[in-house]
């Protein structure tokens, strides 16, 4: 008697666990679509159709590329209509200093010797930087003249 109650008691125990493994994955899966705003049954995967609306849309952006104008402070470009877009530029960056007057004094400095500057001064330090070259050997080529002047630089983006 014994034996069979320790064997049922068995059985009960591995039933249970699955039953609660079976009640765990369906609440997970909820939660999960709770909070991701799935729908149960929505497609996780793009169709043909959209990926040649996709690849329409790149076509488009470079298209307008090529027709843009480059502005060198702010390193975007401005198509026919007006509107911008990033692409990555390269930046020689001559100083960073904890105090925003010796960032001014270096870019006065180096705006006098004809070299166009801004202070990048969304955190200190206070970069001082040189241009935005979309090429890099532009970036180089102005990276060589000001350490030929005595000043340290390097390129970043």
């Amino acid at each position: 008697m014994e034996r069979s109650n320790s064997m049922s008691l068995k059985v009960l125990v591995i039933v249970l666990m699955m039953l609660g493994l079976l009640v765990g994955y369906l609440l997970g899966n909820w939660f999960i679509q709770l909070v991701t705003g799935e729908r149960p049954g929505s497609q996780h995967f793009l169709d043909e159709g959209n990926k040649v609306v996709e690849e329409e849309i790149i076509l488009e952006d470079e298209e307008a590329e090529e027709s843009a104008s480059y502005n060198y402070f702010t390193g975007n470009f401005t198509n026919q209509d007006g509107q911008i877009h990033s692409k990555e530029v390269f930046v020689i960056q001559v100083g960073a200093f904890n105090s925003r007057k010796n960032a001014e004094e270096l870019s006065n400095e180096l705006s006098q010797k004809g070299f166009p500057t801004i202070i990048a001064d969304e955190n200190i330090p206070y970069k001082v930087q040189i241009g935005a070259f979309t090429e890099r050997s532009q970036a180089e080529e102005i990276e060589r003249e000001v350490e030929a002047l005595g000043y340290e630089a390097f390129i970043t983006h």
